[in-house]
């Protein structure tokens, strides 16, 4: 179940308001046959593996002259794993064929149903979380041409991770500690009558 309300507050000024609500629930069961003999996991019931999420969220959009920004945020009540919240802001600088932009934003994801209640669950699987920074700029070349480039890092805590294990169910999900990336990306893009051709490296 979703609400939300979208409001223009003023001509250069938007605001997203919502609500969210979700039960989410499994029943399912596994069974294979190998040269290792049979195997029937134990069978997930939606009244043991269910959780709930409660989220309030918003989105603010300003623009003036050739400057812009976007910000948002996201408050989420999970019944297994408490209270957790995202954000995201992003500005841009956006005339003639030039376009600058940022990106500074928190995400979380939480395990899934299977992580945390099959065979190889582990209930104190913690929710994933990456703090994510991003920089570049977009430059029309011709009418034709465009090409992009953009510095990405991302810091990720709380990897979710299979561990194999040398006792039945001989594996189980758990959470690496840390996780840090970071690159640069480059993108050629050219246009024809009848066709685009497009590149990419990073």
């Amino acid at each position: 179940l979703e609400v939300y309300t979208n409001l223009n507050l003023a001509s250069n000024f938007n605001l997203l308001l919502g609500v969210d609500y979700q039960r989410i629930a499994t029943s399912q069961t596994f069974r294979s046959v190998s040269s290792f003999g049979e195997f029937v996991s134990p069978e997930l019931t939606d009244e043991l593996s269910n959780l709930t999420n409660i989220s309030g969220y918003f989105t603010a959009n300003y623009s003036v002259n050739s400057f812009g920004i976007e910000v948002g945020s996201r408050l989420n009540q999970n019944s297994i794993y408490g209270t957790n919240y995202s954000y995201s802001v992003n500005p841009y600088f956006n005339k003639g064929g030039l376009k600058v932009f940022g990106v500074f934003a928190k995400s979380y994801k939480n395990p899934s149903l299977y992580q945390v209640f099959s065979e190889y669950g582990n209930k104190e699987l913690q929710p994933q979380e990456a703090l994510t920074f991003d920089l570049g700029f977009e430059y029309k070349l011709s009418n034709s041409l465009d090409f992009a480039t953009t510095f990405f890092t991302r810091n990720t805590q709380n990897l979710f991770f299979f561990k194999s294990t040398n006792v039945a169910p001989f594996g189980l999900y758990t959470n690496l500690d840390e996780q840090t990336e970071s690159g640069l990306e480059i993108e050629l893009k050219k246009r024809f009558e009848k066709l685009q051709i497009y590149g990419n490296i990073t």
